[in-house]
């Protein structure tokens, strides 16, 4: 690449990195394609995005780039799930998120299977007009929600069935481990830092 070329490219980073296209929940290939640049400078851009967020250089707090994702569950199994997280002393939203943080980083493929826990389906019986109380909604980053989103497509089922699979794998194995607790700022900032499947 010529001296021009870099310092261009340089240029062009430097410019969509305090852009909105750099915080969308999209795949990366999907923005670069609609903004006309290629993929390696929006990942650059969106990296040094993540950078200037961690140092606050963006004028906004990190707060900003975190989203609360709620997760309707039945009520046995809401039950079931804080009687669990109160034997393993981890709050209820930090316990999922942390779920969810590790399994993203993982390669793991879940059955999209129902709320069927210890050999019981259960659902949600929604009364008419009224909200379901019995939900778990942890704070978590804006690419953990992106790559969520992109790897239940590339599976072709739905965020919420792999949130799901999370909260049951927890309540099926009666030794489960609960990894090291993670805050939303130890969630990743870019979709792309986690693994969002086979294409």
């Amino acid at each position: 690449m010529t001296a021009p070329a870099t310092a261009f490219r340089k240029w062009l980073i430097q410019q969509l990195q305090r852009t909105r296209w750099v915080r969308l929940n999209e795949p990366a290939e999907v923005t670069a394609q609609r903004l006309g640049v290629t993929t390696a400078v929006l990942l650059k851009a969106r990296a040094a995005h993540a950078q200037d967020v961690e140092r606050g250089e963006l004028g906004y707090r990190i707060m900003a780039e975190n989203i609360t994702y709620t997760i309707e569950v039945p009520e046995a199994v809401h039950v079931e799930w804080m009687r669990r997280c109160s034997l393993m002393r981890v709050e209820s939203s930090a316990a999922l998120r942390t779920l969810i943080h590790h399994f993203l980083l993982s390669r793991e493929v879940p059955d999209p299977v129902g709320w069927k826990v210890h050999g019981h389906r259960y659902r949600i019986a929604r009364p008419r007009g009224g909200d379901w109380p019995w939900r778990i909604r942890p704070e978590i980053s804006r690419g953990a929600a992106a790559a969520l989103k992109i790897r239940a497509e590339r599976y072709r089922t739905t965020a919420t069935a792999l949130v799901r699979s999370q909260v049951i794998k927890l309540l099926e194995e009666p030794n489960y481990k609960m990894p090291r607790v993670v805050t939303p700022e130890q969630m990743h900032v870019i979709a792309e830092k986690y693994w969002l499947g086979k294409r």
